[in-house]
C-alpha cells in the first residue's frame, strides 16, 4: 500500500503518478484540498518495479521499489 499525505494551506494542485515497469498505471491530480490523504493499494502478487512520483509546484518526489 502506498500512503501519501500532505498539508497545503495554499491549495496548490498535486499530481500523483504510479509507474509499473516504466509505464504509468495510475495518475491523478488533486486540487483545492488543504489536507491531502490518499492510499493506493498495489497487488503484491504482481511482481516488478514500481515508481511513485508526486509533483507539486516545480518539485517532484520519487520513490522506487520492487515486489
Amino acid at each position: 500500500m502506498v500512503l501519501i499525505s500532505k498539508i497545503d494551506f495554499d491549495k496548490k494542485p498535486l499530481k500523483v503518478a504510479i509507474f509499473f515497469n516504466g509505464s504509468v498505471i495510475f495518475s491523478e491530480t488533486v486540487k483545492g484540498e488543504i489536507i491531502l490523504q490518499r492510499a493506493y493499494r498495489l497487488d503484491k502478487n504482481i511482481k516488478g518495479d514500481y515508481k511513485v512520483v508526486v509533483y507539486c509546484d516545480d518539485d517532484n518526489y520519487t520513490n522506487e521499489f520492487t515486489f
